[in-house]
């Protein structure tokens, strides 16, 4: 960029540029035209892909978030499905590890929290079964000091690849007492359409409530508020 000298010209003459910026007077290139290249193409036309899917995910996962979606959280999962996306010639398993696992809030770990062994989830016409196995809370679940309750919010969803706006999901609560006792294990259902072509998910939060001085409160703490894609699968 130069500044225009002796003259005050607003045109374009071949690749030169004359124009006028804040009552000053300057000139420069035209700047190149870049073709893009078939791979920059397709990178661009998957990450578009991999945002619309996320944003999927981050719907049908908010009845169990501890907060709005941030831009890191956004960046974080667009980029995760991205990968998923770029290897989704391995077999299903590689490709699903790039999901399963995703951690909503890293400032608190649904794996540093929740100790208990989740067989796979049973998936049928009508939804999901669920196994949660019997568990000592206190040895299995880490706590904030006068837990009384924890309530594990479970949402099964289903996505599909081609068009992720279309998606369907469904959630359940289930609350357990927290002490040293053996809790019996449940079968939980949850009820969900499966179809062809889809992303099946199965995410997992939980939440504490406390008591002291006869006083109950929800934890809202995010150092203790855990949300995870516990199991992914493509149908």
């Amino acid at each position: 960029m130069g500044r225009q000298q002796n003259i005050k010209l607003i045109k374009t003459v071949g690749q030169i540029e004359y124009y006028e910026s804040k009552g000053r007077f300057f000139v420069r290139s035209k700047p190149a035209n870049i073709k893009q290249t078939d791979g920059t193409i397709n990178r661009a036309n998957d990450f578009g892909k991999a945002s619309a899917l996320a944003k999927s995910i981050r719907l049908c996962a908010a009845p169990i978030l501890p907060f709005k979606p941030d831009r890191i959280l956004i960046n974080r999962l667009n980029k995760t499905v991205y990968a998923f996306l770029c290897n989704n010639n391995l077999t299903s398993a590689a490709a699903l590890s790039f999901i399963t696992g995703f951690e909503f809030n890293e400032k608190s770990k649904l794996s540093e929290r929740f100790k208990i062994n989740m067989p796979i989830p049973i998936v049928h016409d009508t939804g999901i079964t669920i196994q949660l196995p019997a568990f000592n809370p206190m040895q299995k679940i880490t706590a904030p000091a006068y837990t009384k309750k924890i309530k594990f919010k479970i949402i099964a969803a289903n996505i599909n690849f081609k068009n992720p706006a279309v998606f369907n999901s469904n959630y359940v609560i289930v609350t357990n007492d927290y002490n040293n006792n053996i809790a019996v294990a449940q079968e939980i259902n949850i009820q969900l359409t499966i179809t062809k072509g889809t992303l099946m998910l199965l995410m997992i939060a939980l939440q504490y409530e406390t008591c002291k001085n006869n006083l109950t409160k929800t934890v809202t703490d995010l150092r203790w508020s855990p949300a995870e894609i516990l199991f992914s699968d493509k149908f």
